[in-house]
This record gives structure tokens, sequence and C-alpha cells, in this order.
């Protein structure tokens, strides 16, 4: 009958496995690439949100075998901390506050590794890349949790992404270089510091963004343009140092603007193709801005 459908389907929803499941509508969760997170064997004590407040973690068999999302989400309305571990991927942190202070102690608890926070309220949400405590990447809309807004932001330039093979400009830097053209001299400045935060900071180790791999061999017609990119990240970071007050980070990003520079004059000084090819016309649009 209808009764016992019903009460199939529901012992159906409550035990079929289904992580997505658990990022859907409100959820917050940091990812540790760490297996295990805890030792089985004990308990271990985290500070949460507030400064009396203290999660426990123990290990729960029962909840692995089906994933019951059900299970987890339960536990999390009941103010508690649910901890997934997924071979292969990490352990999955779900928590319902969204301003506790559990990531951030976290992270503390395993400094070195980079870590992954997911965070929506349905319509919005946010994104961040944390390694030692340090925002490395933001991007958010607007979100309204727990009776507070925040704001859209982006925090953190995509340096990782280059260089890509068949890379000829510098994405990361035209960006830098067209909102100093933008914004006003101040605003520039604080924004540069969120976009490139490495500049800014006592310790700044070379390079800004990763060099490529090696000159071109003279194979491939796409790996041509890689050797376009290093003059191309000296005129942009020329003009994205210009654009600064005199300072560390005007030094700093001077100073690779004219490493780049060095680079790519010498990468263009080869025969045959190169030589014929559009490339050059990136070295002389750069010496002549030097």
């Amino acid at each position: 009958d209808m009764s016992s459908l019903s009460s199939l389907f529901l012992d159906f929803r409550r035990t079929a496995s289904d992580l997505p499941g658990l990022f859907s509508g409100d959820f917050h969760v940091m990812l540790l690439p760490l297996l295990p997170l805890f030792p089985a064997e004990e308990r271990v004590c985290v500070p949460g949100y507030y400064s009396d407040q203290t999660y426990f973690c123990t290990l729960r068999e029962t909840y692995t075998d089906p994933l019951a999302p059900y299970r987890c989400k339960k536990q999390l309305k009941a103010g508690r901390c649910m901890i997934l571990e997924v071979n292969g991927l990490g352990s999955f942190v779900f928590t319902n506050h969204h301003r506790s202070d559990l990531f951030l102690n976290l992270q503390r608890k395993f400094p070195g590794v980079t870590s992954y926070v997911f965070a929506s309220d349905g319509p919005g949400g946010y994104f961040k890349i944390l390694k030692d405590g340090r925002i490395q990447r933001k991007i958010a809309s607007y979100m309204w949790s727990e009776g507070m807004g925040s704001y859209a932001e982006t925090r953190g330039a995509p340096c990782a992404y280059e260089p890509q093979a068949d890379t000829f400009t510098s994405s990361v830097l035209n960006e830098a270089a067209l909102m100093a053209r933008v914004l006003g001299a101040n605003e520039y400045a604080e924004w540069l510091e969120a976009y490139l935060p490495q500049l800014f900071r006592a310790h700044f180790s070379t390079p800004l963004i990763a060099d490529l791999p090696g000159r071109w061999n003279g194979e491939g017609y796409l790996e041509v343009h890689t050797v376009a990119l290093p003059t191309s990240r000296a005129l942009a970071a020329r003009d994205a140092a210009a654009a600064l007050p005199a300072g560390r980070a005007q030094g700093r990003l001077s100073a690779e603007a004219a490493r780049w520079l060095v680079e790519g004059v010498e990468d263009v000084q080869l025969s045959g193709y190169l030589a014929d090819h559009w490339v050059g016309s990136f070295v002389c649009a750069a010496l002549l801005g030097a």
C-alpha cells in the first residue's frame, strides 16, 4: 500500500550515499587534504566558536556505511561538527557556525597545510584557499548568515594558473596594470595588496609568478608564444609598479619587471621562425617603455 511505499522511500532517502547532498542549501565546510585527520584511538579536543566551546572529536564507524547525509545534518543542527574522511581527497569538516573559530584553530593545528573553505547561504557563497592562516585566494558573492551580511570580494591573484603551454600574455599582471589605470593611487595600493598580498609581506621570495619550465626548443608552433611571456609580464608589471607609491612593494614589482625584461630579450635573440615571428614586437615595446 501507499504507506508501505512511503516508508520504504523515506528509508531509502535516509540511507542513500549522497555526498553532494551535503553541499546544497546552507553549508559551511573546510577541506584538509589529510587522512586521517585525527588518530582513531584518541579523543581529540579542538577549540570552537566561543572561548568556552570545545569540540571533542571521536570516530563513529556507524556513519560510514552507507553514508547517510541526514545523520550528518542532524548533528549539525544540534550544534556539533562532522568530519568525513574521503579516500583520495582528504577530510571534510562541516559546521553550522559560519563565523566559527574552528577552521582557524584547525589551520593552527596543521601548519603548512593548504586548506580549502566553501560556504553557502543558498543563493550566495564563497570559496577560500588558506595556508598558515593567510588567505591565498578568495572569491565571494554577497551572503547573509546568522544576522550579518558579507559583501562580494575577490582576494589573491590566481598566480598558480600561469604559465600555460601556449600563453604569451599574463592575465594576472594585465589585470593589475588595467586596475592601475582605473583606480586612484591610494585606492589602487589597497586593491593590489589584496590582489597580490605577497608583494607587501615582510618576507618575499621570487618569482612572483612561476617562471617557464624551460626555453623554447624550436618545436611546436603554439609553444613559441611563451617566448613573448616574459616581456609581456615586464610591460604589465612596470605599469603596475609605476602606479604604486615608493616603497617595498613598488621596489619588488619593479625588480621583477626588470628580470622578466632581461629574460625576454635573451630568449628572443634566436634565429629562424622565432626571429621572424611577431614575438619580437613585445620586446620592442618593452625596451621602448624601459
